[in-house]
């Protein structure tokens, strides 16, 4: 009888113990799925937007994004030239990519605005320079920036957060525009451009 004892209770352990197991084995399974899961999105996420083949020799209107003189050169000289505010300027695609790469700042600061055409959106082009920014993308001029300076202190502050470092020298540029043209006069205003921006504007 000890003996039958002995034996129920060895078993009565060892049953406990395969249970500890499939629920450890349980939870790790879990864990895993979790890290699968987590992996997966962040491979989502990390997936590359669909570049376009565009010729080479394909031309696109280009304007300066800047309210002074802009001057584009390329390491080898091979591209020179001088916009001024609202100038515009046709260049082949294999052009675009030349400035692209001597400083992807002519287009990730704004400098340089490409427009699209039928066939190829300005997404479309910046995603295959690899210079993709909403911001970029989305104001396609000096102009369309406009409506920044109408909104709210709180709203304006989040706005400006949000956009590239460089790109807030075109906001600035375009605020300075606005002010001298008597656009933005308000002494509120100015001053908290000035402070978001860190810029001293030339009032009129």
């Amino acid at each position: 009888m000890e003996e039958n004892k002995e034996k129920k209770t060895t078993a009565r352990k060892t049953t406990a113990r395969k249970t500890k197991a499939a629920v450890k084995k349980e939870n790790t399974s879990d864990a895993s799925s979790s890290v699968d899961s987590n992996v997966a999105k962040k491979a989502e996420k990390k997936t590359p937007k669909k570049r376009v083949t565009i010729p080479k020799d394909r031309e696109f209107v280009v304007k300066s994004g800047t309210v002074g003189t802009l001057v584009v050169r390329t390491r080898d000289n091979d591209i020179d030239f001088t916009l001024e505010n609202g100038d515009e300027i046709y260049l082949t695609y294999e052009e675009l990519q030349k400035v692209r790469r001597t400083s992807k700042k002519y287009f990730t600061n704004g400098w340089l605005i490409v427009e699209g055409d039928d066939e190829f959106t300005p997404e479309m082009i910046y995603a295959s320079l690899h210079v993709d920014d909403s911001y970029v993308s989305k104001y396609q001029s000096p102009e369309t920036l406009d409506f920044i300076f109408d909104l709210p202190k709180s709203e304006l502050k989040k706005e400006i957060e949000k956009v590239p470092e460089g790109f807030k020298e075109t906001i600035a540029n375009r605020a300075q525009e606005l002010i001298l043209t008597g656009d933005i006069d308000s002494l509120s205003k100015i001053n908290t451009l000035s402070e978001l921006l860190d810029v001293e504007f030339d009032e009129a």
